[in-house]
């Protein structure tokens, strides 16, 4: 990420087959697959660890965001082939997003600033007559608070273009210079936040961190 404001992101989470694969998985992705999928439509990848978990189908243990300011961002990604969207064979798909930018009122990120944590939420509202409701008071309240801590410096919200009108439509990534879960934990600790009105649906909470030299 660093700073970048990608217009959208193929939204990637995966599990290696056993804890002796990570590295080989990691190394994989640096040499092979991202220099393989990136350079064209999609622009740059970046991947994370979920330090706090082993992984699993509610806490995927890897993520892999690629950028891109392709208007069809499933269209390009089907283009590459499967020597560039294929994932390493000791690794295994939990999901795979196509995700397009949210015009919103949030602050800008600031270009070049580093990214070490990545907050992950995931949301809905609960029901279609609430859309309104839940991106007013997603924007104004619930992130409009997360960036005003000293935790974290920036919140950009994505919503899915593959599945819109179903369950996780919403992703909002919350970017710092922290690691997480300890930026989670502090945040919430020192943060007064405001409570969540019903209209709106957590449905995952995700903490990563970036795996070094992995931002192409």
């Amino acid at each position: 990420m660093q700073g970048r404001s990608p217009q959208s992101i193929v939204f990637e989470l995966s599990n290696p087959t056993t804890a002796a694969d990570e590295q080989a998985i990691h190394d994989w992705h640096a040499s092979v697959r991202i220099p393989a999928a990136t350079g064209g439509a999609l622009t740059h990848a970046t991947r994370f660890v979920n330090a706090s978990t082993r992984g699993g189908d509610r806490q995927p243990r890897l993520l892999t965001l690629f950028e891109s300011d392709a208007r069809d961002v499933e269209a390009a990604w089907e283009e590459l082939g499967s020597h560039a969207t294929a994932l390493h064979p000791r690794e295994r798909l939990v999901h795979r997003w196509f995700v397009g930018a949210m015009r919103t009122p949030l602050p800008a990120p600031e270009s070049g600033r580093s990214t070490r944590g990545l907050l992950i939420g995931v949301t809905d509202p609960s029901s279609d007559a609430d859309v309104e409701t839940f991106d007013r008071f997603y924007n104004d309240v619930h992130a409009a608070e997360t960036v005003a801590s000293p935790h974290y410096w920036s919140a950009q919200r994505y919503r899915r273009i593959d599945a819109q009108g179903g369950p996780c439509e919403y992703v909002a990534l919350y970017q710092s210079v922290g690691t997480e879960p300890e930026t989670f934990d502090r945040f919430y600790a020192e943060t007064a936040i405001s409570p969540l009105i019903p209209e709106f649906v957590i449905r995952h909470v995700w903490k990563f961190n970036l795996v070094d030299t992995q931002d192409s």
